[in-house]
């Protein structure tokens, strides 16, 4: 057992012990609040690392492997890991190995790479080189999901195909390798060694399908060709280095120039769908497909190196090119077509609305011919015409229908088959034709033989030609006129406008409506006049009747070589004068009379017969000649004058 004194040593020693260690630790106390901390210096060079390194380097080399497959492999300079496992590397050579078995190389001033996450984020001067000729250079590029995955938030230069096919800039990239999607954003351009260029708020291009996807005010140029829309879809070629296909969608507008450049032809397009197949020989267009899905209104006009354009605008149309030039068009649906010249002043040429219609143009961009079916409605500057089908040349129109209506400055025509001549103006009908022209004193039909009346007058013939510009015509076979209580036959009718004149041949049979006075009153009859031939002259409102000619007045009949019937202003006939072999027979009056000429005064209703001499012949067998013969149609009476009063009876011939 130890002694008191011992005892007594080691509670001193204990005691002391305890002591110091509270003066040390109140020192160090002391010490601690009043120093300042200074944290380590980085050079300009270094790479941005957290303050808590905990290992450096130099020589870095990583490889990236999945399921004993390598992802990527990064190598660099110097190198630090912090304690959130970050590695930062400088000099970087990142090495991305893609499924295909194809390489990226990417280099950059700089990298910090996360082991867990398997990503990176390089920096400075950073630039993607593949072995297929892709090519990304950006100030920042994040690699993500072992690699497969490339993004930057930057502004990004890319080229990729054989021999840099495709180059472009972009304010953003997200590219998927594994997928080979590349995905552009902001203020994206892209042009390709063909001479085309793209430009969109956004691209997406799927280089395994040679496809490019732009959304956003996209607008694709290729030599002097420009499209605009909200979407379009581009297919590349084989080599990646022209255009293959291109659709578009939405707010579609697009000029074609095609042809040499001396004689350049430009087509417009505009709808909310459009296709364009670029597979002539040196990748010219060669097929086009426009749309409008809401209004049905897409829209084609093509101009040509002749000096005219063709407006067409239906809900879908399909075009042929040959040789980069429009050779052929179909259009769906309700489809108008204007072709107009282009000088100035322009004029309108023609217009055509049809169900549905196709057109043919030649190499300079004229038009060849158009075919237009069901429900065709054609204008031009001097006719209208509805019909169930036509074909257009540039020389003529031939309109089918059932009956087919031409409607002008002449009057209303139809007739099953029409042929319309571009350079004449000529309208030709057949298979029966019906005319009906207004009661316009300005046509010969109106003012001459039909006069009087204030109905329309109307004509059926077998085929008749009609030029409504100059309001001259001919109808010929089973003609048939007339207008109220007048007609006229005749196997040819003729109207001619310089000068005025109407001819009528071939056995002419002309209902006349006269006026006589009878009793203080105006009292209408008709007088027939039967003739070889007709001729009627509105300068001197004269027409002539010859060959053959005979007059039917009721119970009397005149006849003659030929006849000159007088009308007044307001068309009404004045007087007949009859000339050569003139014979008037009154049956039911027992008489006849003979003369050289004959005039008669309607509203007097006296035929005066004059002749070397005139002869009269009564049914009793008593006749009696004198120089003229005054003959009364209201009373039937018969005064001689300038008798032979040696003159005797005769029996009649």
């Amino acid at each position: 057992m130890a002694s008191p004194r011992t005892i007594r040593l080691l509670k001193a020693f204990l005691l002391g012990l305890v002591v110091l260690t509270l003066l040390v630790v109140g020192a160090l106390y002391t010490i601690g609040k009043k120093a300042q901390f200074t944290p380590p210096t980085r050079s300009p060079d270094a790479v941005d690392t957290d303050p808590g390194t905990q290992q450096q380097g130099s020589g870095f080399d990583h490889t990236v492997s999945r399921d004993g497959e390598p992802l990527f492999r990064m190598r660099g300079g110097r190198d630090r890991r912090d304690q959130d496992g970050n590695l930062f590397v400088e000099d970087v050579l990142v090495t991305v190995f893609r499924p295909n078995g194809e390489r990226l190389e990417v280099v950059a001033d700089q990298a910090r790479y996360n082991l867990e996450r398997e990503s990176a984020e390089l920096q400075g001067n950073v630039t993607i080189a593949g072995d297929d000729g892709l090519a990304l250079t950006t100030e920042k590029l994040l690699l993500q999901q072992g690699g497969r995955i490339l993004e930057s938030t930057g502004d990004v230069e890319f080229r990729y195909g054989q021999n840099g096919a495709i180059t472009g800039m972009a304010g953003k990239l997200r590219a998927d390798l594994e997928r080979e999607v590349f995905i552009f954003q902001s203020g994206v351009t892209m042009s390709g060694s063909q001479d085309y260029q793209l430009k969109a708020n956004r691209v997406l291009i799927e280089r395994g399908e040679r496809l490019i996807r732009a959304t956003g005010e996209v607008r694709v140029r290729w030599q002097d060709s420009v499209l605009n829309a909200d979407q379009v879809a581009a297919t590349l070629a084989s080599h990646q280095d022209r255009l293959r296909f291109l659709r578009a969608h939405w707010n579609v507008s697009v000029r074609l120039h095609t042809g040499l450049a001396d004689q350049a032809r430009v087509t417009r397009l505009r709808g909310s769908r459009l296709g364009i197949l670029f597979d002539g020989p040196e990748g010219e267009v060669s097929r086009i497909e426009i749309e409008d899905e809401v209004r049905g209104r897409a829209r084609i006009e093509s101009a040509s190196a002749m000096g005219t354009s063709v407006l067409w605008k239906t809900r879908f149309f399909k075009g042929d090119f040959v040789r980069g030039n429009l050779n052929s068009v179909l259009a769906e649906g309700r489809a108008e077509l204007t072709e107009y010249l282009t000088a100035d002043p322009s004029f309108l040429i023609r217009r055509i609305c049809s169900a549905r219609s196709n057109a043919r143009f030649g190499p300079n961009g004229e038009m060849q011919q158009i075919n237009a079916l069901r429900e065709v409605d054609i204008q031009n500057r001097q006719v209208q015409m509805l019909a169930d089908s036509t074909r257009v040349t540039p020389e003529s129109l031939e309109v089918e229908g059932m009956p087919v209506l031409v409607v002008g400055g002449l009057g209303k025509i139809e007739a099953p088959k029409v042929n319309y001549s571009e350079s004449n103006g000529l309208v030709h009908a057949t298979g029966g034709v019906e005319v009906e022209l207004p009661p316009d004193l300005s046509n010969p039909l109106a003012a001459g033989p039909l006069s009087g009346g204030q109905e329309p007058v109307r004509v059926t013939s077998d085929e008749g030609f009609i030029r409504p510009s100059t309001s001259s015509f001919m109808f010929q076979g089973n003609v048939r006129a007339w207008s109220g209580p007048r007609l006229l036959r005749s196997h040819t009718l003729r109207g001619d406008a310089e000068p005025q004149r109407l001819t009528a041949g071939g056995g002419v049979e002309n209902v006349w409506s006269v006026v006589r006075t009878s009793t203080n009153r105006d009292e209408r009859s008709q007088v027939r006049v039967r003739a070889d031939g007709l001729i009627y002259e509105p300068e001197a409102s004269l027409a002539t009747y010859r060959g053959s000619v005979e007059v039917v007045d009721g119970p009397r009949t005149l006849t003659c070589s030929e006849l000159a019937v007088r009308l007044d202003e307001q068309g009404e006939v004045q007087s007949l004068d009859c000339e050569g072999s003139v014979e008037l027979n009154a049956p039911e009056e027992g008489r006849r009379v003979r003369a050289d000429r004959a005039e008669y005064d309607v509203g007097e209703g006296e035929v005066v017969f004059r002749g070397n001499p005139a002869k009269l012949f009564e049914q009793s067998g008593a006749s009696l000649q004198g120089a003229t013969v005054v003959y009364s149609v209201q009373g039937g009476t018969v005064q001689i004058r300038g008798r032979d009063p040696n003159a005797t009876a005769e029996q009649n011939p």
